[in-house]
């Protein structure tokens, strides 16, 4: 009798798995995660139709611990990058894992963290949950691209999106599973607090 093919970690499951590879400052097991075709990127931006800026690249294979990786923290990066790194990125996955809404309406809402607390908006010191789109692309971060200026990597459709106002986790389905392609953080709400 064959044995039942073994499931393939869910997109929550590879973002956890992620959360824990940089807690425990575990290059190789960060990794196994990365894209195997075009590596991680880690972005943050201001908000829709700011831009993106590059704060770290992951090359495929590379296995260098999160804790001894170069920080570039650009003039108005992300408290939780200036900050705390890498660290600072687990936080802000792992404060969303206990909550994850899959295709909600709308995730703008403060549940998902947006401004909460700011212009009146409800939320502060509830906790922070995060939604899960499936088959989406990554349109956004191509804007300000032109043909002098070709993007790293090209544009990706068929993307798990996992995240809150505060991170966006872009996962693509590969032969191995999921396997995350961009990180972004998100400052538009600079004063809302960071985990």
């Amino acid at each position: 009798m064959d044995a039942a093919p073994v499931p393939l970690p869910s997109e929550p499951d590879v973002v956890r798995a992620l959360a824990t590879a940089i807690q425990q400052n575990d290059g190789h097991a960060l990794a196994a995660l990365v894209d195997p075709d075009y590596g991680l990127a880690l972005y943050s931006t201001q908000g829709t139709g700011s831009g993106y800026v590059a704060l770290d690249v992951i090359a495929v294979g590379e296995t260098t611990a999160p804790a001894r990786r170069p920080r570039r923290a650009p003039l108005g990066a992300p408290a939780a990058w200036a900050a705390k790194g890498w660290r600072g990125v687990a936080a802000l996955l792992a404060a969303g894992l206990t909550d994850v809404s899959i295709e909600p309406p709308d995730p703008s809402i403060p549940s998902f963290g947006f401004c909460r607390g700011q212009h009146g908006l409800p939320g502060d010191g509830a906790p922070l949950g995060a939604y899960l789109l499936r088959d989406r692309d990554d349109a956004d971060m191509h804007v300000f691209d032109s043909p002098d200026r070709p993007p790293p990597v090209p544009l990706l459709t068929g993307l798990s999106i996992f995240g809150n106002a505060r991170v966006e986790v872009a996962l693509r389905r590969t032969a191995a599973g999921w396997r995350v392609v961009h990180i972004v953080l998100d400052d538009r709400c600079r004063a809302s607090p960071d985990p």
